[in-house]
């Protein structure tokens, strides 16, 4: 008997553990539903300068990329739910801040536009962009 209520303890213990770990796939549910993973690539202009960049956008909504032309360098940064977003660009000029807003179509990223400023090289203008597809 003792056998028999060790191995039913077991049981309910697994089912326990397995119902909690199904009901903890937050990060999973976020990844699932994000809409504006995907690739973008674009231009960017303004204070007498231009050129390209190319951004990754995970499922989590980090952004990496790169940018070139009149200065280069890094993009870092992140997009919420709602397509807002924020990177910061390490160039030459000094650290510009990226804004704007990405679109979805089909639960990918579609395109983008915003602004970037060097604030304290009185740098700015604007970018967009288009996903890869």
């Amino acid at each position: 008997m003792k056998k028999s209520i060790g191995l039913t303890g077991l049981m309910v213990a697994l089912m326990v553990v397995g119902g909690f770990m199904a009901g903890c796939g937050g990060s999973d549910d976020k990844a699932q539903s994000f809409d504006f993973a995907g690739v973008v690539t674009g231009t960017w202009q303004g204070s007498h300068m231009s050129g390209t960049f190319a951004i990754v956008v995970s499922p989590t909504g980090s952004i990496t990329g790169s940018f070139s032309g009149n200065d280069n360098g890094l993009i870092t940064g992140t997009v919420d739910s709602n397509g807002s977003f924020a990177a910061q660009a390490a160039g030459s000029a000094g650290i510009a801040t990226w804004g704007g807003q990405l679109t979805s179509a089909n639960g990918v990223a579609a395109s983008g536009n915003g602004t970037w400023a060097v604030a304290s090289r009185g740098l700015s203008g604007t970018w967009s962009g288009a996903a890869v597809q």
